[in-house]
C-alpha cells in the first residue's frame, strides 16, 4: 500500500501520552487528599510536597492551579507563575481563567523591576551678588578740580595780600603826599584781589570737600559757586543742593 502524502503545514505529530492507570488515580488522589488536610493546617510546604507527587501520576492541569495556590501563599512568585502558565496551556472555563490570570498578573507585577527613581530636581543657582565699585574719592575730576582751583585761588589770595602789606609800607617811606596817595590806593586793590582770591579759594575748596562727601556716597552735587567782586572787596555766593 503507498503511503499516505505528509502535510507540510502541519507539525510533526507526537506520540500520545498514555493515559493514567485506576491504581495511578486512585493514589494521586490519596495525596491530593493529604495535601488538601496540610494545607488546611497551614503545613504548606507538606501540602506541595503531595501536590507533586499527585501530579507525577496524574498530569491533571488543576494541579498546577493547586500549587501555584500554595507558591503564592509561600510568597515564590516565580515558582507561581510557572505553574500559573501550565494551567493556562489547557482550555477552561471564563472564572477559572480570569482567576490565574489575574494571580499570574499579581506574579509578575511583584517581579517586574521597580521603576527608576525620579530624577533629582537640579538646585536653583543663586544669582552672583553684584558688588558696585565705589569709587575713590580722589578719582573725582569735578572734585579734584574744585580743590585744586582753591589752592590756586588761596595762593593767589596771599600772594595779593603779601603785595598790599608792600605796597604800605612803600607808602610810610614815600617823601611826597601823591606817591604816597599812590601806594595806598595800589594797596587797597590789592587787598581787594586778596580778599577775593582767598574767598574764591575757600568756596572752591568747600565745593571739592562736599563733592567727595557726596560722590563718595554715590550722590551728586548740584550747586554752583559765583565771586561777586565789590568795592570794598568781593562777595562769595554758594548755591545747590544735595539730593
Amino acid at each position: 500500500m503507498a503511503r499516505p502524502d505528509v502535510d507540510p503545514l502541519r507539525p510533526p505529530a507526537d506520540k500520545a501520552p498514555t493515559p493514567p492507570t485506576s491504581s495511578q488515580r486512585a493514589a494521586a488522589k490519596t495525596h491530593y487528599t493529604r495535601a488538601l488536610k496540610l494545607y488546611r493546617q497551614k503545613k504548606l510546604e507538606a501540602a506541595r510536597k503531595e501536590l507533586e507527587q499527585a501530579l507525577q501520576l496524574t498530569p491533571e492541569p488543576d494541579l498546577h492551579y493547586a500549587i501555584a495556590k500554595i507558591d503564592l501563599e509561600l510568597d515564590q512568585c516565580a515558582e507561581a507563575i510557572t505553574e500559573l502558565q501550565k494551567f493556562l496551556e489547557t482550555p477552561h472555563g471564563p472564572n477559572a481563567t480570569k482567576a490565574a490570570t489575574d494571580q499570574l498578573d499579581t506574579c509578575k507585577a511583584k517581579l517586574a523591576p521597580p521603576p527608576p527613581p525620579a530624577p533629582a530636581p537640579e538646585p536653583t543657582p543663586r544669582p552672583a551678588p553684584v558688588v558696585h565699585a565705589r569709587p575713590r574719592w580722589y578719582h573725582d575730576w569735578l572734585g579734584d578740580g574744585l580743590v585744586g582751583a582753591g589752592a590756586v585761588s588761596g595762593l593767589v589770595g596771599l600772594l595779593c595780600y603779601r603785595a598790599a602789606v608792600s605796597d604800605l609800607d612803600v607808602a610810610d617811606a614815600s617823601m611826597t603826599l601823591p606817591e604816597h596817595a599812590r601806594h595806598v590806593d595800589d594797596a587797597h586793590r590789592m587787598r581787594t584781589y586778596a580778599i577775593v582770591a582767598a574767598g574764591s579759594g575757600l568756596a572752591f575748596v568747600t565745593a571739592g570737600i562736599v563733592r567727595f562727601v557726596t560722590h563718595d556716597r554715590g550722590g551728586e552735587v548740584r550747586g554752583s559757586v559765583a565771586v561777586v567782586p565789590t568795592d570794598g572787596g568781593g562777595m562769595i555766593s554758594i548755591s545747590g543742593s544735595l539730593p
